[in-house]
């Protein structure tokens, strides 16, 4: 059972969904927007990253972008141009309770969204987004490590959303 239709659970293990490199984002060169309804069930000590959508590193050096759970159960997100470019709020998520998360780049700030309140912006990176070429997967985060524990429903990568949709 999913928050809208039927969500696809995990278990911590390297079980995760691999979407295909032929998904394009390559019109995604500035601004990137990803969404997800989570229902976290497990915040692993030392497993502080725990992905919710990531573009896979193949070994490009680069990871587009991802959202996923920092320490404590925190939503946060960033991309990796040599350096990473992150963000994440002070406050964690509930467990065991469906929240609706989202974190977008508009080419100069990320943001993080937690039931459609902004709960955190970056400094102004001024820089584009880097263009993975691996695809997407969900449910890990971006080198097939720290993988999550819960459901995971509805989850896209698009262009940018519009204030007041988070």
């Amino acid at each position: 059972a999913g928050y809208i239709d039927g969500a696809q659970g995990f278990n911590g293990d390297p079980n995760y969904m691999r979407l295909p490199a032929g998904i394009s984002t390559a019109n995604m060169t500035t601004q990137i927007t990803t969404v997800a309804w989570v229902y976290p069930t497990n915040f692993l000590p030392g497993a502080s990253f725990e992905g919710i959508i990531s573009d896979r590193y193949d070994g490009d050096n680069n990871v587009q972008f991802e959202m996923y759970l920092s320490e404590s159960g925190k939503i946060a997100a960033g991309f990796y141009d040599g350096s990473w470019q992150q963000i994440s709020p002070a406050a964690a998520l509930p467990l065991n309770q469906w929240s609706h998360v989202a974190a977008t780049y508009d080419g100069h700030y990320i943001r993080v969204y937690n039931n459609g309140v902004q709960v955190a912006i970056s400094a102004d990176f001024n820089k584009g987004t880097i263009l993975g070429t691996s695809g997407w997967s969900i449910g890990h985060r971006h080198d097939a490590t720290d993988n999550w524990f819960g459901l995971i429903d509805e989850a896209q990568v698009s262009q940018p959303i519009e204030d007041g949709q988070a």
